[in-house]
């Protein structure tokens, strides 16, 4: 038998009983920008949007900023490095930070927001 399929099989398992305490999010991918050398212009390309289900594990408060640490399955999302924001259920957009634990199967990761001191 092989190990892969047992460790997603069983990370699935764990995220159905975690169920209640998952919010919805959507991944958004990068906007890729480029220079188009024959018209002189600036190109851009709004990115894919990719839903996932997340578990905030953890939210810290401080005067200019809030932060939020997220666990989602790999198999969701894929490459952190493809995505700029996500949007949570709440309709807030979130810039993403850093990667604390990429373990193949598992991503946490860390979200900010600044805060509106107006």
């Amino acid at each position: 038998m092989r190990l892969r399929p047992l460790i997603e099989r069983e990370l699935r398992r764990a995220f159905k009983l975690l169920e209640d305490q998952a919010v919805s999010a959507t991944f958004q991918k990068r906007v890729a920008t480029g220079f188009n050398f024959g018209t002189a212009e600036l190109v851009s390309q709004e990115g894919d949007e990719v839903p996932a289900k997340v578990i905030v594990t953890k939210t810290t408060r401080k005067k200019e900023a809030v932060a939020k640490t997220l666990m989602v399955r790999s198999s969701e999302v894929g490459s952190l490095s493809l995505y700029a924001q996500v949007l949570m259920d709440d309709g807030d957009l979130w810039d993403i930070g850093e990667v604390i634990v990429d373990r193949g199967y598992i991503l946490l990761l860390r979200i900010v927001k600044e805060m509106d001191n107006g």
